[in-house]
C-alpha cells in the first residue's frame, strides 16, 4: 500500500484481527441504520422480546456493542440469566462495561458454533441479529464446507433440539447475499474465501440453515416462519464514505494492508458508482431474512 492510498483514505490504517474485530467506538460510529418495512431492525427484536416470560434464560450470539442487547433487557422483566457469546475480546470488554450492574449477565468469549457444541444450558429465548452466519462461514473456511457443514448442522440441532425449553424460541436475522448491497461485498470477498465462490446463489450459511430448519420441521421438532424484507436504501453522501463503510465494516478491514488494494479500491468504487442517483447521494439496497424459529 502507497502513501498516497493511506493519505487519501485514512481510515486504510485500520487493521485489526478477526478475534479483535474493529474498535467498539469505530463500529458504533460507521454503523448504518437498517430499516425493513419502515421497523428498524431492532424493532423486529422488540416486538419478540416482549413476548417472553419473565424469569427466563436468554443467550444472544454475537452482541457487539450491545445495541441488540439493550433492547432485550428492556423488553424482558426479571431475566434469570442473560448469556452473551462473542468472540471479540474488545467488543465482550465493552458489553462488560455497558452492562456491569446486571449481575444475571454472563459474558462467554467464543465463536457461536464453538459455544453451541459445548454448552448444557437451556435456554428460553436465543437471538442473533445479522452475526450469526459470520460463524458459520468461518467454520466452512477453516474446516472447509463438508466437515464445517457437518460441524454447524451439530451445533445448530443440538440448540433447536436440546438447548432450547419446550415452547422457546430463536429469533434470527440473517443477511440475503443476493442484494444489492451484499453483492458489492460479496465481489471482493470471493477473491480469497471459496465460501463465496457461488455469487449467484445465497450464502451457504443461508442454504445450510433452511435445509437444516425444513429437515427438523419435517420430523416435529420446530416450526418456523421465514420473511424476506426489502430495506430502505442505505444513505452515502460520497464514493469515499461508501468505500469506508464496505471495507471496514462490511470487510472488516480484511483487505486493507492487501497488496491488491488499489485494484479493490477501484472495483468498489466502480460497483459504489452505479448507485449514484441524480442528487448526488449514493443508496443501496439492503435486504434480509427474518426467522421465527419455535421448538415444539
Amino acid at each position: 500500500m502507497t502513501n498516497d492510498l493511506v493519505k487519501k483514505y485514512p481510515w486504510l490504517s485500520v487493521t485489526t484481527t478477526l478475534e479483535k474485530y474493529i474498535d467498539p467506538d469505530y463500529y458504533d460510529k460507521i454503523l448504518k441504520k437498517y430499516i425493513f418495512n419502515g421497523k428498524h431492525d431492532l424493532d423486529f427484536l422488540k416486538d419478540v422480546a416482549t413476548q417472553i416470560p419473565g424469569g427466563s434464560k436468554i443467550v444472544e450470539f454475537g452482541p457487539g456493542t450491545g445495541r441488540a442487547t439493550v433492547i432485550a433487557l428492556s423488553a424482558i422483566k426479571e431475566i434469570k440469566l442473560f448469556t452473551l457469546v462473542e468472540l471479540s475480546d474488545r467488543m465482550l470488554a465493552r458489553c462488560k462495561e455497558k452492562f456491569a450492574d446486571k449481575s444475571f449477565v454472563k459474558y462467554v468469549n467464543s465463536d457461536t458454533i464453538n459455544f453451541l457444541l459445548s454448552t448444557n444450558e437451556i435456554y428460553n429465548f436465543a437471538f442473533s441479529l445479522w452475526s450469526f452466519s459470520h460463524s458459520i462461514h468461518q467454520n466452512f473456511k477453516k474446516l472447509g464446507l463438508e466437515e464445517g457443514s457437518k460441524k454447524v448442522r451439530q451445533a445448530i440441532t443440538k440448540l433447536l433440539t436440546k438447548n432450547l425449553r419446550q415452547g422457546g424460541s430463536f429469533f434470527l436475522v440473517h443477511f440475503d447475499s443476493l442484494s444489492p448491497e451484499q453483492k458489492i461485498s460479496i465481489n471482493q470477498r470471493r477473491k480469497d474465501n471459496f465460501v463465496f465462490a457461488n455469487n449467484k446463489l445465497q450464502s451457504p450459511s443461508k442454504l445450510l440453515i433452511d435445509e437444516l430448519l425444513g429437515a427438523l420441521k419435517n420430523q416435529g421438532a420446530i416450526d418456523f416462519v421465514c420473511t424476506h424484507y426489502d430495506g430502505a436504501p442505505l444513505e452515502f453522501k460520497s464514493v469515499d464514505e461508501a468505500l469506508e463503510y464496505y471495507l471496514n465494516f462490511h470487510m472488516e478491514s480484511h483487505f486493507n494492508e492487501s497488496k491488491s488494494i488499489a485494484e479493490i479500491l477501484a472495483e468498489l468504487s466502480d460497483d459504489i458508482e452505479k448507485h449514484k442517483n441524480n442528487d448526488g447521494m449514493i443508496r443501496i439496497t439492503p435486504r434480509c431474512f427474518i426467522y421465527n424459529i419455535l421448538k415444539r
